[in-house]
């Protein structure tokens, strides 16, 4: 194991984190635009590129509506 993260180091790409401390990534394109940004910028970035509303939380987006359309985890049945 040891020796596989060794190896995939050598692939990292050196940067700086948003507080200025070394970080290290994939060196792909996504991960280089988003290099060096606060949590909160990457996180509105990722937001964004799903097409959730920004600063919503998913149980607005995914999990009220569900429960709302009478959804009730309480009645699946779990065998198989």
């Amino acid at each position: 194991m040891t020796d596989q993260l060794n190896e995939a180091r050598k692939r990292y790409t050196v940067s700086k984190s948003s507080k200025g401390s070394t970080s290290a990534h994939n060196g792909d394109d996504v991960a280089t635009l988003l290099a060096g940004n606060s949590p909160e910028i990457v996180c509105s970035t990722a937001e964004k590129l799903a097409g959730l509303k920004s600063g919503v939380s998913p149980y607005f987006e995914i999990i009220k509506p569900t429960i709302e359309r009478g959804f009730d985890y309480r009645q699946l049945n779990w065998s198989n």
